[in-house]
């Protein structure tokens, strides 16, 4: 899946949930992805186990503000769009889509949850700066709608995956389903048990193949959870460990499900559209590192965005 003969620019698109994200990178004759530059938009366009009636019209103009970034490096670029779980599960997905296509101009492939899986892991392991291991890693990808699981060898073949899979696990629909950030009779510790009951019994449906090193994860509500160590312990986050502890993410859980969510957002610095997740994610990260055993999980800002610039060709996805 790679082998670039050319240099080329990549201005890929990651339609998600909750967030519309996007990576425009240089892309070398031997397949290394250097980032210029990369945002994300918390627009949230799936609701209530759908799509939200304006979700075509966010997504482009999301699109179109990427578009016009790139453009404003004067330099020609490859436009790639993936949509994944809430356009892929979502009865009008392809309608929209396709009405997404009409607004802007920029088509989008939708991916199955293995292939966003698959294309996660290869994004995650081009960093660098994870711990190597010549053993086996788990992978894991949190996104508003899906959780993404894959384990295999670091050297990003796909030859070398063990195993991956999609769980409907993703922080908005945990959130609709147990209302971590709704202040109702039913106790936070309540709810946090019922949600961690839940994704562990959903898990239990996957096995986790023995003898996996690493636990390596990316996805907003990690990159969050980074962010936020970062500004506890003053430093950049580029300076900021990439390991985080159970133990930590237990106390910001804890911490951040007791405010109330105009407060959350003020007090961490997060979009209001991420703050009211953010718990239920939390909630589902440390589910899955009980369930495998692993007290600390290794976090990269590289995911599905690099997998799909690293691929040749985007029409065989």
């Amino acid at each position: 899946m790679q082998g670039n003969k050319d240099n080329r620019t990549l201005l890929v698109v990651d339609v998600g949930s909750n967030t519309t994200k996007c990576l425009l990178a240089d892309k070398t004759a031997t397949g290394i992805i250097l980032p210029i530059l990369e945002r994300s938009v918390a627009n949230r366009i799936c609701k209530g186990g759908g799509l939200a009636d304006d979700s075509a019209q966010k997504t482009a103009r999301c699109i179109k503000e990427f578009v016009k970034l790139a453009e404003s490096l004067k330099k020609p670029f490859e436009l790639r769009c993936v949509g994944t779980s809430a356009l892929r599960s979502a009865q009008n997905g392809k309608f929209i889509a396709d009405e997404i296509y009409r607004l802007c101009n920029a088509k989008i492939k939708i991916i199955s949850g293995e292939t966003e899986a698959l294309l996660s892991f290869m994004g995650a392991m081009s960093d660098t700066s994870l711990p190597h291991t010549d053993g086996d890693v788990l992978f894991m990808d949190i996104g508003g709608g899906s959780l993404e699981l894959a384990s295999g060898k670091q050297d990003i073949c796909s030859a070398n995956l063990l195993k991956r899979c999609s769980f409907p696990l993703g922080a908005v629909r945990l959130e609709e389903k147990f209302s971590l950030s709704d202040s109702c009779k039913t106790s936070a510790t309540e709810k946090i048990s019922a949600c961690e009951d839940f994704c562990l019994q959903t898990l239990l449906s996957w096995t986790i193949p023995n003898k996996i090193n690493f636990l390596i994860g990316s996805g907003g509500a990690l990159s969050a959870v980074r962010i936020i160590s970062a500004k506890m312990n003053g430093l950049q986050v580029d300076n900021c460990p990439n390991a985080i502890d159970i133990a930590f993410i237990d106390t910001l859980l804890k911490d951040m499900i007791s405010m109330p969510l105009q407060e959350r957002a003020k007090t961490y610095k997060i979009d209001v559209n991420r703050a009211d997740i953010l718990p239920a994610a939390l909630v589902c990260i440390m589910s899955l590192m009980k369930y495998c055993g692993k007290s600390k999980i290794y976090h990269t800002f590289r995911s599905l965005r690099y997998g799909v610039a690293m691929i040749e060709d985007f029409s065989c996805i």
